[in-house]
């Protein structure tokens, strides 16, 4: 008789993690740098704001 090899499928969860946690990453990465220019423009607009009064 003939031997019939059965290969096992790899498994796909590892891969559907490692994609789900790179793009969370990426996310908080461009969130967070458009969330401190903002922060940097509020921070700039009150200085210039400032008026000594003599």
């Amino acid at each position: 008789m003939a031997d019939i090899r059965i290969e096992k499928k790899k498994p796909v969860w590892p891969w559907l993690i490692l994609i789900i946690i790179l793009a969370v990453v990426a996310f908080l990465y461009f969130y967070g740098s458009m969330e401190t220019d903002e922060t940097d423009d509020m921070e700039n607009s009150e200085i210039e704001e400032v008026t000594y009064k003599g």
